[in-house]
């Protein structure tokens, strides 16, 4: 769905299509499993394909710092409220259609989420290399 579309029916597939993008990565990243992840907080999340934000919240405290983990998780805390606020929207019947601009904003922070995901995946490949030369 094009974000330059200025039909407003458009506009929810564009945001229906960034959650897609999303469960995708949770796909890659941390696929979901039957039992239940620990955090290193002690906080536990089921991981199963429907909670495909828990994986990559789960992916997050798997590789990184609890620190570190921090600052992108509430960006994606923020993106998952603006998603479930225009599903919740969506299936109450309310004829309100998120504005281009919500929508616009909903894409550039899941391209912001993706590429810190992929940063952090391609950091972690590359530590693991580094670690199997090193055991050589």
């Amino acid at each position: 769905i094009n974000l330059t579309s200025s039909n407003p029916a458009d506009w929810p597939k564009a945001a229906h299509s960034c959650r897609r993008l999303l469960k995708m990565m949770a796909d890659v990243l941390f696929p979901p499993q039957d039992k239940i992840y620990k955090m290193k907080d002690d906080d536990e999340l089921v991981v199963d394909d429907l909670r495909y934000l828990n994986r990559l919240y789960a992916f997050l405290d798997k590789y990184l710092s609890v620190e570190k983990s921090k600052s992108i998780s509430v960006e994606l805390k923020y993106l998952a409220d603006y998603l479930r606020q225009i599903n919740d929207e969506a299936n109450a019947g309310e004829h309100s259609t998120p504005t281009k601009l919500e929508v616009q904003l909903i894409a550039v922070h899941t391209y912001l989420i993706i590429s810190e995901l992929l940063k952090i995946q391609i950091f972690t490949k590359e530590s693991k290399k580094q670690e199997m030369k090193t055991e050589v």
